[in-house]
């Protein structure tokens, strides 16, 4: 019996028990009657004569499995390229230019990308590779705008700032809101940059940014002026933050003297929002947590879809901690923390809530912050408390 094997560099003949192994290109491949020849042409004279080669009989073969001896010429064929004098191995899957040879459980080919797109390794696709955006390219200016109201800022109040656009390239600014939410622009690292121009009588101003309602923890663009009779100041800043569809920006500013912005200087009061990357992970960085918080609510429903931690600042009444929404995974992990407004509070805990060698708070310890520790538990359809710590 005879097998023939393709090797990544050659091919493998066992027959009669010898084996014997020829490179790619170096196969000589010829069809005599029922009988297969596979020469070893490592002079490169082209001529048969002389080289070393081995005749084995279709009956003889029992892989490649072939119907008869054209069938199996064709199969050797495909390990080699005969017409050319050798060498290749297998038939190449690549077809377009830019292509790249991979493998997953054979060759396989890897499409080429788009322009600008790089190669990063990812275990999840079938070949471990795939093309993904570059996020130093494709800067570009999304959302232009200022100010065109005479709006007023209170003292030692973070106040929105109610700009306006004046370019908007995806509609993804709303002037009745004055946000700024990721629509078709896309997931990536974006830019905000602000510039304002006010009276504050020698006050001291900063800006600020708030990410889906939460102030980023950051403060950027600080003016003082301390100068007798030079009350203007032009607080101005930058910040990069890395954004996913849905995500929504707005622009915030603080005074330790209240101000209004003056009507002849809407045009030195303005923002630029730029998209400077696609998103692309090149090491696994930890994820910012999504927080969601509350000062008191009679009845805490989190949603498992867009919470990481539920925080409650300062309960002001009995409080139920309801079933929380949304398609919770296996193993998923929530917090909650509880801190109450310095009387003690009733605290009950729907049935979906399981304790697992702790004991549920049934109130609040006046004035200390209580955490809970939660894990998904898909089997059960239970939330498992794993952990609970109060403030001593």
């Amino acid at each position: 019996m005879a097998t023939i094997t393709n090797l990544t560099s050659g091919i493998e003949i066992d027959f009669k028990g010898a084996v014997t192994y020829i490179k790619h290109g170096n196969v000589k491949l010829l069809k005599r009657g029922n009988n297969i020849n596979v020469y070893d042409d490592s002079d490169d004279d082209g001529n048969q004569r002389g080289q070393v080669y081995i005749s084995i009989p279709f009956s003889e073969v029992t892989s490649p499995s072939t119907a008869n001896i054209d069938a199996l010429y064709t199969a050797v064929r495909g390990y080699i390229d005969v017409s050319s004098g050798g060498g290749g191995g297998a038939a190449s899957p690549l077809t377009t230019k830019g292509d790249l040879y991979s493998f997953d459980t054979d060759n396989a080919r890897l499409p080429v990308g788009t322009n600008g797109q790089i190669l990063v390794a990812d275990s999840n696709e079938a070949t471990g590779l795939k093309w993904q955006g570059n996020n130093t390219i494709g800067t570009k200016v999304v959302v232009d705008g200022k100010m065109d109201t005479n709006q007023s800022i209170s003292a030692n109040t973070n106040t929105r700032i109610d700009f306006v656009d004046t370019v908007d390239v995806n509609s993804e600014w709303d002037d009745s809101t004055h946000k700024f939410t990721v629509g078709a622009s896309g997931a990536g690292t974006y830019q905000f940059t602000n510039s304002l121009f006010f009276q504050n009588n020698n006050g001291y101003s900063y800006l600020c940014i708030y990410k889906n309602g939460t102030k980023i923890d950051i403060n950027y663009g600080t003016a003082y002026y301390t100068v007798s009779g030079n009350t203007w100041e032009s607080p101005n800043g930058t910040i990069n933050l890395e954004l996913a569809v849905g995500d929504y920006i707005e622009f915030y500013v603080r005074s330790t003297t209240g101000f209004s912005f003056a009507s002849q200087w809407y045009d030195n009061n303005i923002f630029q929002i730029t998209k400077i990357g696609d998103s692309v992970t090149i090491y696994n960085a930890p994820a910012e947590p999504r927080i969601v918080s509350v000062a008191s609510t009679a009845t805490l429903t989190v949603s498992s879809s867009t919470t990481d931690q539920s925080i409650i600042t300062a309960q002001a009444e009995a409080l139920t901690i309801a079933a929380p929404t949304g398609t919770p995974v296996e193993g998923q992990k929530l917090i909650i923390r509880i801190k109450d407004d310095g009387s003690a509070r009733g605290i009950t805990f729907n049935a979906v809530f399981r304790a697992l060698g702790v004991t549920l708070p049934t109130t609040t310890v006046a004035s200390k912050t209580t955490y809970l520790g939660l894990v998904y538990n898909s089997t059960d359809t239970k939330w498992d408390i794993l952990a609970t710590k109060t403030e001593a």
